[in-house]
C-alpha cells in the first residue's frame, strides 16, 4: 500500500513487437500477401505496398496469452483521398 492506505498500482509500459519484420526492415521477410516493397517507410526506410483492391499483407502471430489485451496498430498512406485501409485480427477465437 502507498501513503494513506491507498494501493499502489504499477502499470507495465513494456512494449513487445510480436510481428516479425514489422517495419519491413528486411524486405518482405515474414510477410504474406504484400504486392511489393517501396522505399518510403514510416519507421524504417522500407514499407509494404499494396496496389490492388481487396489485397493485403498479413502475418500469423503465435505465442499470445489467452484473456490478454493486445494493441494492433499500423501506419498507412493512401494514393487518393477516397482510398481506404482496413486492419483487423482474425482466427483468434473471438468475434472478428
Amino acid at each position: 500500500f502507498g501513503s494513506g492506505n491507498r494501493p499502489v498500482i504499477q502499470a507495465s509500459t513494456e512494449v513487445v513487437d510480436y510481428a516479425v519484420n514489422g517495419g519491413f526492415e528486411f524486405g518482405l521477410e515474414a510477410w504474406s500477401g504484400v504486392a511489393s516493397l517501396t522505399s518510403n517507410g514510416f519507421f524504417s526506410k522500407n514499407a509494404g505496398q499494396i496496389s490492388a483492391a481487396n489485397t493485403g499483407a498479413y502475418q500469423v502471430i503465435s505465442g499470445l496469452t489467452p484473456n490478454t489485451t493486445y494493441t494492433l496498430e499500423a501506419h498507412t498512406a493512401m494514393a487518393k483521398v477516397t482510398d481506404q485501409a482496413v486492419m483487423y485480427a482474425k482466427n483468434f477465437g473471438g468475434q472478428e
